[in-house]
């Protein structure tokens, strides 16, 4: 159905012209015009009619991008906030620009074996005309992505490597004044911000040659026609309605579906392949989990202490009981039931994932939070029911 408008047009286009308006019959030239209106709300139909089968293909997809990105980030605890934001757009434009390249693939695919079946069934001679110049459009097209691929990969990095800098120096920018160091940085970032633009030329250099691809397969089939119209309606035998239906074809089908195909689905297709490609560098296949039973790297344990080994003179004794802490009435608690008692002099370290309550724990150590249930005592005392000097004497806490 998405096909019949498009195979008709130039058929029926002659007809009303040979048949009708040149043979002084204006209402059957009129009513084969109306028959292609009837064809063409056929087709928005069948295109309409397609969008759940759409979905079938699109939506999962998706979700298994966001499966991948979700476990990657699980898997690398300390992944920058910013990148997993980042993947996490690029994931819903990957399924934007799948949708929409399949819808609009499948419309320029479909205009394209329409318009050559009609042009074969309306005017045979005309077609090498039109083939061969297609032909080398469509292999220029092909040998122009790789490259196309290449520079639009080159242009999303350095987009990316530039965000990166400047928001260290954004981050940064008490540390490089105290230490004088603006200069530096600002060179540093001028020469990132000009590889970018470097990028982005390389890349629109390459994009313009897309414009040959439409000049061959859209525009010099049109020139060659009608360099040939004298030809064709003398000794190729062709009236004027079918050599008008041949321009419909080359116009109105043709031309649009090879400047659609070169120009926005190129892009398209680059911009999809890049994103893909950067959610499967960043969040590559997860390696198998280890054996059980097998710790590649077991943990001896600590050693004995070297003789001689000094303890500090005066060290506190910390200690957790049934420590309880939520970040709300109705929250899940952060720590729940946690016994801790710590040696004089030893050291502890608290390593986790972001989320875990490692940030929590420390302010309930230093009496910053007050715990829900349990207790949190430094030799003996709750630090957090103390006055902030007197606290402040007892224990200290660097973020």
């Amino acid at each position: 159905m998405e096909a019949l408008p498009v195979l008709l047009s130039g058929l029926l286009v002659s007809a009303a012209v040979d048949q009708g308006f040149l043979a002084g019959r204006p209402g059957l030239g009129v009513a084969w015009l109306a028959a292609f209106g009837a064809v063409t709300a056929a087709r928005a139909y069948a295109a309409r009619a397609g969008f759940p089968y759409l979905a079938d293909v699109v939506e999962p997809l998706r979700d298994a991008l966001v499966e991948r990105v979700v476990r990657g980030s699980l898997a690398r605890p300390h992944a920058d906030p910013a990148e997993v934001a980042r993947l996490t757009e690029q994931v819903e434009s990957a399924r934007q620009l799948t949708a929409t390249l399949l819808r609009t693939l499948r419309g320029v695919g479909v205009t394209l074996a329409a318009a050559l079946v009609g042009l074969a069934l309306l005017a045979p001679p005309v077609l090498p005309l039109v083939l061969l110049p297609l032909l080398a459009a469509g292999l220029l097209f092909a040998r122009l992505l790789g490259p196309l691929v290449d520079r639009r990969r080159a242009v999303v990095l350095a987009e990316e490597r530039l965000t990166a800098e400047a928001g260290r120096a954004l981050h940064g920018l008490r540390d490089i004044q105290a230490t004088g160091a603006q200069q530096r940085t600002a060179e540093a970032l001028a020469a990132t911000a000009e590889e970018s633009a470097a990028a982005s030329r390389a890349l629109g250099r390459a994009a313009a040659l897309r414009s040959l691809v439409v000049a061959l397969g859209g525009r010099l089939p049109v020139l060659a026609v009608v360099a040939a119209a004298p030809r064709l309606l003398g000794a190729g035998g062709l009236s004027a309605g079918e050599l008008l239906g041949v321009a419909t074809y080359l116009l109105q089908q043709l031309d649009p579906a090879v400047r659609t195909l070169a120009g926005t689905v190129g892009g398209w297709l680059l911009n999809l392949t890049v994103v893909l490609d950067r959610l499967a560098t960043s969040y590559p296949d997860p390696e198998p989990a280890p054996t059980p039973g097998l710790d590649p790297d077991p943990d001896p344990g600590p050693g004995p202490e070297p003789a001689g080994a000094e303890r500090p003179g005066r060290a506190p004794t910390l200690r957790l009981t049934a420590l309880r802490y939520a970040h709300g009435p109705h929250a899940a608690p952060v720590l729940a039931g946690l016994d801790l008692t710590t040696a004089p002099g030893e050291h502890l370290a608290v390593v986790g994932p972001s989320g875990t309550g490692k940030s929590t724990l420390a302010a309930l150590l230093a009496g910053l939070l007050s715990p829900l249930d349990g207790e949190v005592t430094v030799d003996g005392v709750h630090p957090h029911l103390l006055p902030g000097p007197e606290r402040a004497r007892l224990v200290a806490l660097l973020p």
